[in-house]
């Protein structure tokens, strides 16, 4: 008589090892905030404010690279070399993965208050950090592998060039907390894009630009068009990070890990083995396997082919409802996904009621050509139950 036991181990083998893929793992605990983590092929590289480490074994085992920073905040490579920008120690970069490194910061005027880096294929981007004692936020461009760096965008001393993103033949820079600004000739010159956005964290989905917000009510933004006008698509208030792995593009924030796969227009909550009171502040993709940073130094992993049978712990309805652009002129937008019945209201600043319809259809336009350019207020939901509500300014 054949047994069962083997088939049964072999099945409670299977549950097991799904359910553990399932969830995140940590593989990684460190003292300080992982604001940096990039790959080269198979291997990892994270950055804090101890220095860098890296795996080789998809967070198995760790060792420390060998470069003398503190205060990590990018870790990028450009064909065979290596950079890393700290906000304590400078710039380096390194020729051979991280066994030595040399400084690069010739040309820059506070090289402690490197920030964000990123390249096109003709330069290397630099954004630093003002100062309490006078150093203004600078960007700076190298022809020369970092070589000589030369200034090419001077702000405030209270602005910070956080992040960079790259879409088609314009690079974003965001900055806290002035704006978006953007270039058009690959570094050369910047104009400023949208002053209204404090733009603090950039990404990219398919084709929308992203933007986490950590000031005011803070969220995840998307915009369509290139940075003009912003639609909140997660109302947490301290967004990170992002990251794109095929249908997936990734985001940490305040509340944990969230995923979109629909190019950024709605996110699902992806938490189930995280620690609820740390926020992810990195994300990394190698192969199948999405990394990502706490900012109490933990590094967690999980496979992504598991990530699309999670359910969101965020209500759809506050994530299905776009309302936009956002200052607008004489038409509003409306998109919700639903096959409800909506109801929108739009008051003054005094409460009084300027517009009250019921909307179907999945794409709506409002006219507020006969409104006055001004402050005003809505709110969005199925009879008496409100899903959203937020400002709307008419200029």
């Amino acid at each position: 008589m054949r047994s069962f036991f083997p088939f049964i181990t072999f099945t409670l083998f299977f549950f097991f090892c799904l359910s553990s893929s399932a969830q995140w793992q940590l593989v990684h605990t460190g003292s300080a905030q992982v604001w940096a983590m990039t790959n080269k092929g198979n291997i990892l590289y994270a950055g804090d404010l101890n220095g860098i480490y890296y795996s080789d074994d998809f967070g198995a085992s760790w060792a420390v690279n060998t470069c003398q920073c503190n205060y990590v905040r990018n870790i990028v490579f450009w064909d065979s070399i290596m950079y890393v920008t700290s906000d304590y120690d400078g710039v380096f970069k390194s020729n051979d993965n991280g066994s030595t490194w040399v400084s690069i910061d010739s040309g820059i005027a506070n090289p402690t208050q490197a920030w964000s880096l990123t390249h096109n294929d003709s330069l290397l981007i630099l954004g630093t950090s003002g100062s309490f004692s006078g150093d203004k936020a600078t960007i700076y461009i190298s022809s020369d592998s970092g070589s000589t760096w030369t200034n090419v965008l001077v702000l405030t001393s209270q602005d910070v060039f956080y992040s960079f993103s790259i879409l088609g033949n314009e690079i974003f820079a965001g900055v806290l907390p002035s704006g978006l600004y953007y270039s058009d000739d690959k570094g050369a010159t910047w104009t400023l894009k949208n002053g209204i956005i404090s733009a603090k964290h950039l990404g990219l989905g398919d084709t929308n630009l992203l933007c986490g917000v950590t000031g005011g009510t803070g969220g995840t933004y998307l915009s369509t068009d290139k940075g003009i006008s912003w639609l909140n698509v997660l109302p947490v208030q301290y967004g990170y990070c992002f990251a794109s792995y095929e249908q997936f593009t990734f985001t940490g924030n305040s509340n944990g890990f969230y995923y979109s796969t629909d190019d950024g227009y709605t996110w699902t909550a992806d938490n189930l083995g995280l620690p609820a009171t740390k926020h992810i502040i990195s994300i990394c993709v190698i192969d199948s396997i999405v990394f990502a940073g706490t900012d109490q130094g933990e590094i967690y992993k999980k496979d992504v082919t598991t990530i699309s049978t999670q359910t969101t712990d965020v209500p759809d309805q506050m994530h299905s409802v776009f309302v936009f652009p956002n200052p607008t002129n004489d038409v509003l937008n409306i998109r919700f996904k639903s096959n409800e019945e909506y109801r929108f209201q739009l008051f003054n600043v005094l409460g009084e009621i300027l517009l009250d319809v019921n909307l179907r259809d999945e794409s709506n336009s409002i006219n507020l050509s006969g409104f006055a350019d001004d402050i005003y207020f809505y709110r969005f939901g199925i009879n008496t139950n409100e899903y959203q509500s937020g400002k709307i300014i008419k200029q």
